[in-house]
């Protein structure tokens, strides 16, 4: 039986948003959270071999987003090609899904560090193929440790893809400016926020002795392209304005889950050949 009901697809449809609530099995949830610790592990190696504390949207013991390992784990692949995913992706995108970035977002301990108001598809062009955001708590969810805030899409400036700017101190991409606070999501661990990639949302700072982990999933109803893609740094030498923008590996054809992959596809990056990070312009 879908955890999705009806409800939850007229919220999506109407505020861009929904919340299942302890949605993941409790041995699931132990799973990805040691996969966490086991990439962060390896991002911290690299990031220390190359010198650097900022690279990108990462810095340091302070905030992680690390992506595109689920190759690496047979515990991440069960999850993103779960029955669960799956009655997520038909419930928001429809008959065809296609997974094309997965990420854990990781929160260092008593560091202050937030994110701004964005959009996921702020980082692509309005044309892009509409997508949704799976994500994950791998931790209790409070005002303390950052939990992130969203914005319902009838409460935003306008319904629809915002222009957003880099902020140059913390290369952050910032869509939304105004008054609202939005509205918290204070869930238990194993629970999913699932959102529009044009809902407006925005993090908190981590202010607790702990680590706040999430596990961000995102699945498109067609292949993201380069061409699609505003930013130009994240391009691979090589690549083509019709190639995939991450990778395009089909979950969901015609409602049915099939794993088969459908589109010439980009591989995951490897953990072995992984490049050494370079330092972000305008980091800190």
């Amino acid at each position: 039986m879908s955890l999705v009901t009806e409800t939850h697809k007229e919220q999506y449809r109407r505020e861009g948003f929904f919340i299942l609530e302890r949605a993941l099995p409790a041995a699931m949830l132990r799973g990805v959270q040691d996969e966490a610790m086991r990439f962060k592990d390896v991002f911290d190696s690299a990031m220390r071999k190359a010198g650097v504390e900022v690279w990108d949207i990462n810095h340091l013991d302070k905030r992680y987003f690390i992506s595109l390992y689920h190759d690496h784990s047979e515990i991440l692949k069960g999850y993103l090609f779960s029955d669960l995913m799956a009655d997520i992706c038909r419930a928001t995108i429809g008959p065809d899904a296609y997974l094309f970035q997965e990420q854990f977002v990781i929160k260092g301990a008593e560091v202050g560090m937030t994110f701004s108001w964005h959009q996921d598809g702020g980082w692509f062009a309005p044309d892009c193929p509409p997508y949704v955001s799976v994500w994950l708590a791998l931790d209790d969810m409070t005002e303390e440790n950052g939990t992130i805030y969203v914005l319902p899409q009838t409460r935003m400036p306008h319904k629809g893809w915002l222009q957003h700017r880099v902020d140059p101190a913390t290369n952050d991409r910032i869509g939304y400016e105004g008054p609202d606070p939005g509205d918290p999501v204070f869930v238990p661990a194993g629970s999913v926020a699932v959102f529009s990639s044009q809902t407006l949302h925005r993090s908190g700072a981590n202010t607790t002795s702990r680590m706040r982990r999430v596990y961000l999933a995102q699945y498109s109803c067609a292949p993201i392209l380069n061409r699609h893609y505003l930013y130009s740094d994240y391009r691979e030498t090589g690549a083509t304005a019709d190639d995939p923008a991450f990778f395009a590996r089909r979950f969901l054809h015609n409602w049915k889950v099939d794993r088969e992959d459908a589109w010439p596809v980009r591989e995951p990056k490897k953990v072995e050949a992984r490049p050494a990070p370079r330092k972000a312009t305008g980091g800190t």
